[in-house]
Order: C-alpha cells, then sequence, then structure tokens
C-alpha cells in the first residue's frame, strides 16, 4: 500500500496537468512546491494533500467550474465554502475568516483531544509559550515553582 499515495499524487497531476480540454484541467504544478497547482487562465491555485484540496478562487464561477471538472473524474464530497462564521476543517486544522477579511489558522480541537487524552482539561493556559531559559531552569531546579 506504500506505493498507493504514489500512485495517486501521478494520477491527479496527470489529470490537472493535462493541457487537453476534454481530457484534463490545464493546470501547471508549482516547481518549488509540490502538489500545488496553478491555473494561468483562471487563476485558480489548489492545493492537495492526497484527497483533500484546498481551492482558491477568484469568482464563484472558476470555483463552480473546478468542482465540476473534478466530479466528472472522481468522487466528490461536499464543497465547504470558507465564509465568516463558517470555518472549514483541512488536514485537522481550523481555517476561520475574519470579518475584517484575515484569516486564522488554529488546531483547537485537536489540542483539546490531546488535553483530553493525557488528564490536562484543567490545566492553566498561558498566553506566551515557554522560553528556553524557563525550560533550563526547570531542568535545573525541578522541585520549583515557575511563577
Amino acid at each position: 500500500m506504500q506505493n498507493g499515495g504514489c500512485e495517486w499524487k501521478g494520477e491527479i497531476t496527470s489529470k490537472l496537468t493535462d493541457q487537453h480540454k476534454d481530457n484534463g484541467f490545464g493546470f501547471k504544478e508549482l516547481k518549488n512546491v509540490s502538489s500545488v497547482y496553478y491555473h494561468p487562465e483562471r487563476k485558480i491555485i489548489v492545493s492537495i494533500h492526497v484527497d483533500d484540496p484546498l481551492v482558491m478562487t477568484c469568482s464563484k464561477e472558476d470555483e463552480d467550474w473546478f468542482h465540476n471538472k473534478l466530479s466528472e473524474f472522481y468522487d466528490v464530497k461536499q464543497v465547504k465554502r470558507l465564509t465568516v462564521g463558517n470555518p472549514i476543517d483541512y488536514l485537522s486544522v481550523r481555517i476561520q475568516l475574519q470579518p475584517d477579511g484575515s484569516i486564522t489558522l488554529d488546531n483547537k480541537e485537536k489540542i483539546e483531544e490531546f488535553l483530553t487524552q493525557h488528564g490536562m482539561q484543567s490545566c492553566n493556559p498561558v498566553s506566551v509559550p515557554l522560553t528556553k531559559q524557563m525550560l533550563t531552569e526547570m531542568v535545573n531546579n525541578p522541585t520549583d515553582t515557575l511563577t
């Protein structure tokens, strides 16, 4: 099964970069970032990790074109659009569009799952991570309490 990922990568790359309108999409794969594709005419950017595409378009028309074309060749799940108040999950990362147009990324669900698994639900959160100096002091003085 190890070769399955390589075979899929070859299959999707071949389909996306095929320049024939009936058989392919006409994308170009970025040379410096594997599995990221760009459509020069439609200005669509697609990042694909295994079978999870993340699509950025300038118009709803281009978004619909991409998803319709994709569904001609593959079983496509429901399309999820990133809008304010409607975050999407991509590779276990929550992506949120803020009202001011900025985008935030977090792993809140994974962090909460980790804390629960390790019995740390009631730990005290801090806004600044431990510094190298703090970690060194903890190792050198394990009985002292950090404040």
